[in-house]
């Protein structure tokens, strides 16, 4: 029944937030202050028709409570902090802010779960089905399971560092998130995001993984007039540090011995950009990389055209002394080096504007004075109208991402920013849940491949059973690998706990095999399967949407 509360929040005071992640291992914490903005922000958000038509009584109820009369009436604090905490896999605590009596606390309880018993102490309720606790001191009225601990308590010790420091103090939301497995990072990263209630302040993202973001990135340089175009481009990116150290970052990740040759010929400064023209579907865009030779000195525009056409391995291919052109992903590429710069653009025509170098600066004043403070930024026009801007940059051991609409007045900018929440948490969730789903696929083809070395070393492949539990066993909680003799025989083991269960079928010949792996990464008891062969990787079998 929180869910109209918890969908307007991706994410509040950084104290309190760490306050309530201290204790938790692969949990989460959420806090909103002040709860009145909260509410505010709330009432206005337009519900789509199917959530209120399948609304039950205790939705309605809370529904109800985001009016102010009605929330005072309810002995609701609205200066107060909404608290949620959750250890992993657990039932969440919450802690609402209440300045009303006993009587009204019974009430609000009453209007807001089923079966409430009050035991003089406390409450004893159920809300679908499960049981919890209420508790009401501290002008707070808190609400868990039924263990005793009824809810989110501060008088733990901050542990959560620096992701929640510096958050800004305004009204806002802001959620941590423990261990969170994010796509094609190394190893689970804790998440911190803080969304204002209120105009004037950004949406903050914090990413914090064992591995500590380059320093590269921590802080934007002085960006010029680095390009002009006749037409005024919709958005721009631009990279305001100088590229040689992301030349060498990226040379280095992905062992490019030709972006190193290229930076052996030439030095990078900052103010790179690429402009985006029309709608982004069309994929019209200039782009241009200023550059000079390591010593200073005037570069020889051959000789770099050159090195730009190997780089590319094929992609590109020379065009006059200077220039050169080719296709990337369907898209025309076209380009030229002169004046101290690399300019690139999607078709003849822009690319002719762009070394004109006349008409409209991509870069305004008070573009540039962001990307100072954002050293990788996403800019759309600005014409006077509302307009976006993204950011992105680093600190001592954590990304951090910056969001923020202007031009518009500070009450639509706090109400875009709570819609933005609103759509924010349940895509979170979303690509959390794919996150762990991805276990499947990945260990059925890590099976796979043992099950064809098996099968071109012995002639047959081995049958294998249900591991490390049963299907029909399954949950959403991970358990350790404990290898049952054929699976020992196979020599595979994952490389560490699974939530799936995996098997392997076997022709009467042997001669072929189906691997199946099976997750519930939800657990709402509907499992995702994939299958692969000894002819095909795997494939999910059930609707995308199963997780």
């Amino acid at each position: 029944m929180w869910h109209l509360l918890l969908s307007t929040a991706v994410a509040s005071t950084g104290d309190e937030v760490a306050a309530a992640a201290a204790p938790l291992q692969e949990g989460m914490a959420l806090a909103c202050a002040p709860a009145g903005r909260l509410f505010t922000v709330a009432s206005k958000l337009p519900l789509p028709p199917a959530i209120l038509q399948e609304m039950d009584e205790n939705g309605r109820a809370l529904l109800a409570l985001l009016d102010p009369e009605k929330a005072a009436a309810a002995g609701l604090d609205r200066e107060g902090t909404i608290l949620m905490a959750a250890d992993k896999g657990a039932t969440p605590s919450i802690r609402l802010p209440f300045a009303g009596t006993r009587a009204q606390a019974d009430s609000l309880l009453r209007q807001l779960y089923t079966d409430v018993e009050d035991t003089g102490n406390a409450w004893k309720l159920h809300a679908k089905g499960k049981p919890f606790t209420a508790v009401m001191d501290d002008r707070t009225l808190r609400v868990g399971p039924a263990d005793g601990t009824a809810g989110p308590k501060l008088d733990v010790p901050p542990a959560v560092g620096g992701l929640t420091a510096g958050l800004p103090d305004v009204p806002g939301c802001a959620v941590y998130l423990k261990g969170v497995p994010l796509p094609k990072a190394k190893g689970p990263m804790d998440l911190v995001t803080f969304v204002p209630l209120s105009g004037g302040s950004p949406l903050i993202a914090r990413l914090r993984g064992a591995t500590p973001a380059p320093t590269a990135l921590a802080q934007g340089g002085l960006v010029g007039d680095v390009a002009h175009t006749t037409e005024t481009p919709t958005a721009i990116l631009t990279v305001g540090v100088p590229m040689d150290s992301l030349i060498d970052m990226l040379a280095k990740e992905f062992s490019a011995s030709d972006l190193a040759d290229f930076h052996s010929i030439a030095s990078f400064g900052s103010g790179a950009a690429v402009a985006f023209f029309g709608n982004p579907r069309d994929r019209r865009f200039a782009a241009t990389l200023p550059l000079t030779a390591p010593d200073g000195s005037a570069l020889n525009p051959k000789k770099v055209a050159r090195v730009v056409v190997k780089v590319s391995e094929g992609t590109l291919k020379r065009a006059g002394a200077t220039g050169f052109r080719g296709e990337f992903e369907g898209t025309e590429l076209v380009g030229s080096v002169e004046k101290g710069r690399v300019i690139l653009a999607s078709d003849g025509e822009l690319l002719a504007d762009l070394r004109a170098d006349g008409g409209v600066a991509w870069v305004t004043p008070e573009m540039r004075t962001w990307i100072q403070a954002w050293p990788v930024s996403v800019q759309t026009a600005s014409t006077g109208q509302a307009a976006a801007r993204l950011g992105v940059r680093t600190a001592a051991d954590y990304w951090e991402l910056s969001a923020e609409v202007t031009g518009v007045p500070p009450e639509m900018a706090g109400m875009m920013t709570g819609m933005l929440g609103a759509l924010a948490g349940p895509n979170f969730v979303e690509m959390q849940l794919r996150a762990r789903r991805s276990e499947a696929p990945n260990t059925v083809d890590e099976i796979r491949a043992a099950q064809l070395a098996w099968l071109t070393d012995h002639g047959r492949a081995l049958p294998l059973p249900a591991a490390p539990r049963a299907p029909d066993a399954m949950g959403k909680e991970q358990v350790p690998w404990v290898p049952q003799p054929e699976w020992l025989q196979l020599g595979w083991s994952p490389t560490g706990d699974l939530r799936g269960s995996y098997s392997v079928e076997v022709s009467g010949d042997g001669k072929s095999f189906k691997v199946i792996g099976v997750i519930d990464a939800d657990g709402d008891g509907i499992p995702a399967v994939y299958e692969a062969t000894d002819s095909t990787p795997a494939e999910q079998k059930t609707d995308p949407k199963v997780y």
